[in-house]
């Protein structure tokens, strides 16, 4: 099988595999990603058969375990993402390496975060090591507050790419603020100002 979908090579063990350690280091975020996914596949694949076992044809098949295959998608796109990002860090700059270790890991454990149930649901972690995970998010979040704007002007968006009344190359969020509000977001036409 292809590099981005190797742990279903190993079926049916990984279907049972726990993460005990710290949840917060890369190998076992990689490793609980590929358990979940692994799960929600065979799901998505004993749903099928379950429903081809009662006489149903295979379109029938695949709608009735259309659930089970979105959250398989899901979660390897999640994954990918997650993987992608942590093998790019290693041809970074090391100037760059630890912003985008932080931000890899932010990004990989608040998706955790915000899919906890099916890490969960599998045994994968346990509600202690979730706590963590939730807990180390705002860790990250108030580590990285302070690279958001220089993080964001790297990628050179425009003002009109971004759309944002508060992200001004300028600086003058105010103005532009209160522009904005008075201009096209007043029901009540009530005018604010500085």
């Amino acid at each position: 099988l292809p590099k981005g979908v190797a742990y279903l090579n190993r079926l049916p063990e990984i279907l049972v595999q726990r993460c005990e350690g710290d949840p917060t280091k890369f190998e076992n975020i990689e490793k609980a990603f590929d358990v979940v996914c692994a799960n929600f596949v065979k799901k998505s694949f004993d749903k099928f058969n379950e429903i081809l076992a009662r006489g149903a044809n295979e379109d029938a098949g695949l709608e009735g375990c259309a659930t089970q295959r979105f959250q398989a998608a899901k979660m390897h796109s999640f994954s990918y993402l997650f993987k992608k990002f942590k093998d790019a860090i290693q041809k970074a700059p090391m100037d760059a390496k630890l912003i985008l270790e932080k931000l890899c890991l932010l990004y990989s454990l608040f998706t955790i975060q915000e899919n906890a149930g099916s890490f969960l649901q599998f045994n994968v972690f346990s509600s202690n090591q979730i706590e963590m995970i939730q807990n180390k998010v705002l860790e990250l979040c108030s580590e990285i507050r302070n690279e958001a704007v220089p993080l964001v002007d790297s990628f050179g968006l425009s003002d009109y790419v971004l759309n944002s009344p508060l992200g001004r190359f300028d600086g003058d969020i105010y103005r532009h603020y209160f522009d904005k509000i008075n201009n096209e977001a007043n029901p009540l036409k009530k005018r604010f100002a500085l």
